[in-house]
């Protein structure tokens, strides 16, 4: 430990969280006091600040809403220097979020920070519960070396600085602030006194000394490396402190041979420690060490499971706005520029040319309001989630309405007129209906899509309108299910003309497509029904209590768990799709079970009246086993006990669902909850017998968990046996192994079983918490939820089977675009981008910052370095240069590190 005398760096700020124990609006009228009294101090007293805005740019937009006569005194300060904020948009969660939400976070908190003059590179992340193991790696994309956080590691780990490094190798300088207070040590320790601010008392001096000694012990209790210190002078949702000026003078006056005090920037810190800091310790991967005997470090893990449907909202929107509106608006941008508009090549109707970003800014914009810590995680009033749905609304709306835009513009370039056959060809296919219309089925995804099911709803004239179609793949009919609809009406409206009406007779489609790496393939509609083809390979069949496609076989058991079978491998897995119920007294933040629990199984004796049903169906392109359970369980808490007397049905039903040629299993599942204070999980046992570890895809890596937890003997908060996953989670012990996909669900654990069964949250259903009983009720889940999950049987690895690909292309359904039969300058079938070799995974495509051009990003998921083979519209658009994250050119060629983000922009050009 250095020497005496230290340097003390006073950081003053406001911790502020949009909507927490109360609701944003409520909030912002705090806001806009807090940030008037600001302004005038900062006018009053040229000595107070500099001050910092908590790390995020959007609290300026919400004051300057309402105080926009207030905008140029921001602005001087921050140009001053005297008030500074970003990098962040808004302050999110690492765990709740996609890896793109967290750049687009900081591209906009960026930009936003740019028109204001100002923006801190600070990796600020004051009061997320726990961090990714790539936050390193993502900060130093953005030309940030340093983070400032608290949770999620402890101060008997690490000392105050240490270095915090992704699995890539990127680290970065980490301050560690002090696991008792936080962001607040200043304001904890000097408290009384800066108290007596409102009450008009005097500042007692000699208090003032007692106070900033017991501040110096405490920091140096936190084993500073170097000779700084941080003492941060704010706590959540305070004003400015006007006696802060005063107290550090008092303290050079009295304790300048023990530390000098000094009012400092956290950017000024960092550098004075960064210069400093010598043979720092490592730590790298994710930081989620729970909370092991201070007061606020708690990691809060089980916010992951609190309000669910938030959480499969927020997926959805995710999904929406990065696998479908961003790339293929970019592209119809990119192409409009070669072809025109499709069907017009000879202009550019405004509406195709313009560039998509801003309004997909307003969308990422829209969500991100809903990231914050304290919104996505559910642990706030029940208001504040009630706002949250009308922002996801917005989302869906605009980026259903961008993909639907782009798709058919892309359609329209694609060649889809039904090319006449050849002598010998007619007579062979003399059965080949004309076509009508045309589907074109899109994937966006980096790898050849085939066999999969495509859903579309086709609109046919009214008056022309055929009994019913069938889609062709060329000559060959293709396997389809048709639907009648019923009819409808729409209003379509061009650039120059009043809304028009037209009648539509409808027909639901669902057939089985192919299509190229992130590209499209045209399929036709003919204008009558057609045959489905005789079963063969890969067919469905079914009997009472099971179902099979010649890859796997899936047989009810006697207790209403399923077994299954890869015919491949001969490896069995059985008690698949298991409930378990239990009782949860904690609140938005903590599963707490009773003392004396009342866990419920499925495949145990159910409790008394409950009962399961089942059926086994199939149609020629998938089966399905449905089981039916009703349970009685406890209605809700009785004190410190489970209501063993007062019960309420669960009705569940399970839909396993088997699909040709596909060695997935799928599940559909319907809960009516009216039952309190539980927690409802679905259980598949892995069978991996010798598994230690398990896998879990994390934002940009695949992270590995023990399944056995350290001795929590004596911890405040134990570590929590549940961890967050984002699609899928993997258990292997090489010979065999069992990977469980989700869609929106990312709270799972591998039990300390035999059989090493993974434990999938559907519910967490509590009371309590923020505010008050009435205003901590919907946290009950009452009313009925759907959830989708997924298994796949391997061998080897998680990464031996590639299981990613099966868990994206659950999570991302290919999608049809009816279009009519014209020329176009697209081939039939093509690739929009080819990415290259198989272990880099693409996560974004998207249209510059700087609207030049189109970025490309993926992650390495191999365990070796790669040379990244990249192409746009084969090759048209000329070679990609590499950027960083925050799309400024960088170095580094195309070799790209195992576990490392790799961006390039390709630049577009007009024709």
């Amino acid at each position: 430990m250095p020497e005496a005398p230290y340097t003390a760096h006073v950081i003053s700020h406001t911790h502020w969280d949009r909507e927490w124990y109360r609701p944003f609006e409520v909030f912002r009228m705090r806001l806009v006091d807090v940030l008037d009294a600001l302004l005038d101090l900062l006018d009053q007293d040229p000595t107070y600040g500099p001050f910092y805005l908590d790390g995020q740019m959007r609290p300026v937009e919400d004051y300057v809403e309402v105080r926009p006569e207030n905008a140029e005194r921001l602005r001087r300060a921050f140009a001053a220097g005297r008030l500074y904020a970003g990098p962040w948009y808004v302050q999110p969660d690492e765990f709740q979020v996609s890896g793109e939400a967290i750049i687009r976070n900081l591209l906009l908190g960026r930009r936003t920070a740019a028109a204001w003059a100002t923006g801190a590179a600070i990796g600020y992340a004051p009061d997320t519960f726990g961090h990714i193991s790539q936050m390193p790696q993502i900060l130093r994309g953005f030309g940030i070396d340093n983070a400032v956080l608290f949770r999620g590691v402890t101060a008997d780990q690490v000392p105050a600085n240490f270095e915090w490094r992704s699995p890539d190798g990127s680290s970065v300088l980490c301050i560690k602030m002090p696991d008792d207070n936080a962001y607040s040590n200043w304001f904890y320790r000097f408290r009384r006194t800066l108290a007596d601010t409102d009450r008009g008392v005097p500042l007692d001096v000699e208090r003032v000394i007692q106070e900033g000694s017991a501040l110096l012990e405490d920091s140096l209790a936190e084993r500073p490396m170097t000779r700084y210190i941080l003492w941060m002078d704010g706590v959540d949702h305070i004003f400015p402190q006007p006696r802060t000026p005063e107290i550090i003078r008092i303290l050079n006056e009295r304790m300048g041979d023990r530390v000098r005090v000094r009012a400092a920037s956290l950017r000024e810190h960092v550098d004075a420690v960064l210069a400093e800091a010598r043979d720092l310790p490592v730590v790298t991967g994710e930081l989620r060490v729970a909370n092991r005997k201070w007061k606020l470090q708690a990691l809060l893990a089980h916010v992951a499971s609190s309000r669910m449907h938030l959480k499969q909202r927020n997926h959805a929107c995710e999904i929406l706005l990065e696998r479908w509106a961003e790339p293929f608006s970019a592209l119809v941008w990119m192409l409009a520029k070669r072809f025109g508009s499709p069907g017009q090549p000879d202009r550019l109707p405004e509406h195709t040319a313009s560039s998509p970003a801003a309004m997909l800014r307003y969308a990422w914009k829209t969500l991100l309001l809903n990231q914050p810590h304290d919104s996505i995680c559910g642990c706030s009033i029940d208001q504040v989630h009630r706002d949250m749905l009308p922002r996801f609304d917005a989302v869906d709306q605009v980026g259903e309405a961008i993909t639907a835009r782009s798709l058919s513009s892309l359609a329209g370039w694609i060649r889809t007129e039904q090319e006449a056959p050849t002598a010998a060809e007619d007579h062979e296919h003399h059965d080949r209906p004309g076509a009508i219309a045309a589907l074109v089925v899109f994937n966006p995804l980096s790898w050849h899509r085939s066999g999969e099911l495509v859903d579309a709803v086709l609109h046919v004239p009214r008056d022309s309108a055929p009994a019913s179609v069938g889609v062709w793949d060329g000559d060959r009919s293709v396997p389809c299910l048709v639907e009648d609809m019923p009819d409808c009406h729409t209003l379509t409206q061009a650039p120059h003309d009043i809304p028009v009406g037209t009648a539509w007779k409808r027909f639901r489609l669902r057939f089985v497509a192919d299509a190229p790496a992130f590209g499209y393939k045209v399929y036709h509609v003919a204008r009558r029904a057609i045959a489905l083809p005789v079963p063969g390979r890969g067919a469905i069949k079914a009997g009472s209590k099971y179902v099979s496609n010649g890859v796997i076989r899936v047989d009810l058991a006697d207790d209403g768990t399923l077994t299954m079978r890869d015919l491949r491998t001969g490896l069995s897995y059985e008690g698949l799709a298991a409930l378990e119920d239990g009782g949860d007294f904690g609140d938005g933040y903590n599963y707490i079970p009773p003392r004396h629990d009342m866990v419920l199984c499925s495949s145990e004796p159910p409790p008394r009246g409950s009962d399961w049903t089942a059926e086994a169906t199939a149609t020629p392109m998938e089966g399905c086993i449905t089981v039916h359970h009703r349970w009685f369980i406890p209605a809700g808490r009785d004190s410190e006990t489970r209501d063993a007397t007062t019960q309420t049905p669960l009705d569940i039903t399970i839909r396993a669902i088997v699909r040709a040629e596909s060695a997935r299993l799928d599940f559909d599942i319907r809960v009516d909850n009216q039952a309190r204070d539980h927690r409802l999980r679905i259980l598949f046992p892995s069978g991996a017998t010798g598994a230690s570890h398990y896998a879990v895809e994390q934002a940009y890596d695949v992270v590995s968990r023990p399944i056995a937890l350290p001795d929590c003997t004596g911890w405040k908060e134990p570590q929590p046996r549940t961890g967050p996953q984002k699609t899928w989670c993997d258990v292997s012990d090489g010979a065999k192994g069992l990977c469980v996909m989700n869609m929106g669900l990312p709270e799972c654990e591998v039990l300390d079983d035999e059989q090493r069964t993974v434990a999938v949250t559907l519910l967490r259903c509590t009371g309590g918490g923020v505010g008050l009983p009435e205003e901590q009720v919907d946290g009950q889940m009452l009313g009925v939820y759907t959830f989708r999950l997924a298994v796949l049987p391997h061998k080897g690895s998680w990464y031996e089977a590639r299981v990613w690909k099966e868990a994206h292309a659950f999570n991302v359904p290919m999608r049809a675009a009816q279009t009519g039969l014209h020329g176009g300058p697209l081939e039939p079938a093509g690739s929009f981008v080819d990415v290259a070799p198989d272990d880099l995974v693409l996560t974004a495509l998207k249209v510059a910052e700087d609207e030049s051009g189109v970025v490309v990003r993926a992650v390495n998921l191999g365990h070796e370095a790669v040379e990244a083979r990249l192409s746009v519209c084969a090759g048209e658009l000329g070679a990609p240069v590499r950027v960083r994250l925050d799309e400024e050119p960088c170095e580094g060629g195309m070799q790209v590190r195992s576990r490392e983000i790799f961006s390039a922009k390709f630049h577009a050009t007009q024709e």
